[in-house]
This record gives C-alpha cells, structure tokens and sequence, in this order.
C-alpha cells in the first residue's frame, strides 16, 4: 500500500503562514482536556446537567477564562473502537466549534447511546443545543 502524503497550511512565529507537508488539523490542545478524576467528579456531582436522546452534558463552573472538556464514552453505549473514536472527535469538534460560549465551566459529556450514521447529524445537532442552553 502507498502512502498518501498530505499538503496543508503551516504557520510560522511571525504569524504568516506557508504551504508544506503536514496536515490540516486543528489540534485539542491538553489545557482544554479534563484529565484528572477530581474534575470529573465536580463536574458530577454539580448541579448543571442536561440530557438528550444521545448524550448527558454535566457541568461545572471553573476559575479558568476558558472552558475544558471532558468525555465519557463508554464500551457498552458505543460499541467498537471505531464507533467511540468517531462520537469523540464529534464531541471535541462541537466543543471545539463553541468554545468561546463555553468559557468559564468544565464540561464532560457522557454518550448515552450511539446514534446510527442515518441521525448522525441529529445528534449533532442535540449536542450544540445541550451545550449552550442557558445556563
């Protein structure tokens, strides 16, 4: 098998930008992670939580000017590997889409079931609306 090489859009310190190998990918960068067991039990036993038909979004007020994203994606609600990779990168890209309106709270979005690719976009769209509903 051959591998592909991809061309994408490099950035350099001074700000401009140049076309080199690489790829185009916006990375979730670790500050935004929740990564240690303490902040995801805030987040629990918080009040702030909301549900969907796919998803439940808790959160929890934080002391940071940006927002932190935590997921739960368990075996049993996703199936395979593949299937919890693609709910994943579907929650980092909406978090990542509304970051700005999620500033100031720690989030963690626990999948209660995996929707079928024919409502993917329903669930997308669920997901957005239990992010930024008033809070």
């Amino acid at each position: 098998m051959r591998a592909v090489r991809r061309v994408g859009l490099v950035s350099r310190p001074d700000g401009s930008a140049n076309l080199a190998a690489g790829t185009l990918r916006q990375r979730f960068p670790s500050a935004l992670r929740l990564s240690e067991a303490a902040a995801f039990e805030r987040a629990f036993q918080a009040r702030g939580r909301e549900q969907g038909r796919f998803f439940v979004v808790h959160r929890a007020r934080n002391a940071l000017p940006f927002g932190r994203l935590g997921m739960v994606v368990a075996r049993r609600a996703a199936g395979s590997s593949v299937g919890r990779n693609k709910l994943k990168r579907l929650i980092r890209e909406v978090f990542r889409s509304r970051q700005q309106e999620l500033s100031g709270w720690d989030w963690v979005v626990r999948v209660k079931s995996a929707p079928a690719m024919s409502v993917w976009r329903e669930a997308r769209a669920e997901l957005e609306s239990l992010l930024v509903r008033p809070r």
